[in-house]
């Protein structure tokens, strides 16, 4: 195994971060769909984000590199935050993930209607960033932009306006294995 990644809410990574970095981890994918408490807790049916940026911050302390932030663009939920999450993750030094919601399983049901095409998100962040195109290790299906002038890359992930399975190079390994 040459890259061992976890993907988490990080609501215990703050406790965990060092045995993880210990035991070979070397990055981190963390969902946060928004910065606001209420929103947060909305949204994830009661969670608490200072838990999540606490995490956060555990990891990118433990080394973790790249700590990514996977953001679920969702039309008329968290579509007011996508500069806040820009700048927030210019400010840490994370890299940026937008994803477009998919219909899948119970939470996908009324996806759709929620649903937001990335490209319509990378328009309207280019009116305020100059972004330019990049790539970022790891591959994967994200396509990224870099900001100009800084790291932070912003990647797209677009299961639903431009598939990508096709190419895909990943194995997820749930919790139950």
């Amino acid at each position: 195994i040459e890259d061992l990644s976890l993907s988490t809410n990080a609501v215990l990574l703050a406790h965990k971060a060092a045995a993880l970095r210990a035991a070979g981890v070397s990055r981190v994918n963390v969902s946060l769909d928004t910065l606001r408490p209420e929103r947060f807790a909305e949204i994830t049916g009661g969670g608490r984000l200072d838990k999540v940026l606490e995490g956060l911050m555990a990891g990118k302390r433990q080394g973790f590199a790249p700590v990514k932030i996977n953001v679920v663009a969702l039309k008329g939920v968290n579509d007011d935050e996508f500069e806040d999450m820009v700048e927030f993750c210019l400010e840490h030094d994370f890299t940026l993930r937008f994803i477009e919601t998919m219909p899948v399983g119970n939470t996908g049901r009324g996806a759709m209607e929620h649903y937001l095409d990335l490209q319509e998100v990378k328009r309207r962040l280019a009116r305020r960033f100059e972004l330019i195109p990049s790539v970022a290790p790891g591959g994967g299906p994200a396509r990224y932009v870099q900001v100009a002038g800084t790291t932070l890359r912003i990647g797209f992930i677009t299961p639903i306006s431009q598939h990508f399975c096709a190419t895909c190079n990943r194995v997820r390994l749930s919790a139950e294995g």
